[in-house]
């Protein structure tokens, strides 16, 4: 649940623009929320999550009970559950660059638990600030959303009783003169084109691909139907097949490769794989396996790339 929600805002401003507007004369004012105050606010929005899953214990407890080590202890929990490819710029900045998944892992695991420690004071309120970078893991620890913070949007609080507050552009124009009407209207244009390219760019429609979008009929529940996650209605009965709470996100990215022999180099960090019976098995994403619960799936590496799929 996205506690707080972002407001696009228009890329840029011509400077030409900006200078006509000041050399016009006239009280002109055309105000842009541009760019953004901007981290401040999503640093807010971050934390009043945090609090919030805390209070209605939706938190593990290496997150409610924090330690630094309990802290360490969680990146690995979570990385191995769900890893996002936008969840890399965060990784990097905390852990640094690594060639892939297995990477991360190791750099989650011989990390200094000291780095985890100004975090961890950050959560106990024994400091009101904390840098950019563990904000941003924080984000990622509690699966907050938006993220990771992008520049450019605004990040304004939403509740449940309450529509999101969407930041408006405002103009107080006064009459514009006859000869300045011209290259008014050649300035705006780049800006209306902005809002066109940031809409298209940045909040590209994809019609199927939407986690939320897939399931939008009375299916609460889910089922593996060998290769995939399939939606359905939990009142359904399906014999002995295990059903459990639907997974908007697993039922879109969650899916057993079944020709691993075109698995390369560029699947690194990308898939995961377990042995079952002795038999090797490659999935889309991570976490646990869906017909052995207790089982996770392991990032697949070049070792395991090489010796099990090049061989």
């Amino acid at each position: 649940m996205a506690y707080w929600q972002p407001v696009p805002e228009i890329p840029f401003i011509p400077a030409v623009f900006r200078k006509c507007v000041m050399n016009s004369g006239k009280s002109f004012s055309f105000t842009l929320k541009l760019f953004s105050k901007m981290f401040d606010e999503y640093k807010a929005g971050v934390l009043q999550a945090y609090k919030h899953k805390k209070a209605a214990n939706a938190l593990s407890p290496n997150l409610t009970r924090s330690t630094p080590a309990k802290l360490r202890a969680e990146c690995l929990e979570v990385f191995n559950s769900r890893f996002l490819k936008k969840d890399e710029l965060a990784l990097k900045s905390f852990f640094g660059s690594r060639d892939d998944a297995t990477g991360y892992v190791q750099a989650i695991r011989k990390c200094d638990v000291d780095k985890f420690r100004p975090l961890d004071n950050f959560l106990k309120g024994n400091t009101t600030d904390s840098e950019d970078k563990n904000i941003e893991l924080l984000a990622w620890l509690i699966d907050f959303e938006p993220r990771p913070y992008r520049f450019g949007q605004t990040y304004l609080p939403a509740t449940a009783n309450t529509k999101p507050v969407i930041t408006q552009v405002r103009q107080d124009v006064t009459p514009v003169p006859k000869s300045n009407k011209n290259i008014f209207l050649l300035l705006i244009v780049p800006v209306i084109i902005g809002i066109g390219v940031y809409a298209v760019f940045y909040h590209p429609a994809k019609p199927g691909h939407s986690a939320n979008s897939v399931v939008s009929g009375p299916e609460k529940c889910m089922y593996w139907a060998g290769d995939h996650y399939q939606a359905v209605s939990c009142n359904q009965k399906l014999g002995d097949t295990l059903e459990i709470a639907l997974d908007p996100e697993k039922i879109v990215h969650f899916k057993r490769i079944t020709t691993p022999d075109t698995l390369t180099a560029n699947s690194l960090g990308k898939v995961w794989y377990i042995k079952i019976n002795n038999h090797l098995e490659y999935y889309t994403a991570a976490g646990f396996h869906p017909t052995h619960p207790d089982r996770r799936l392991l990032p697949l590496s070049k070792y395991m790339l090489n010796k099990y799929v090049h061989h």
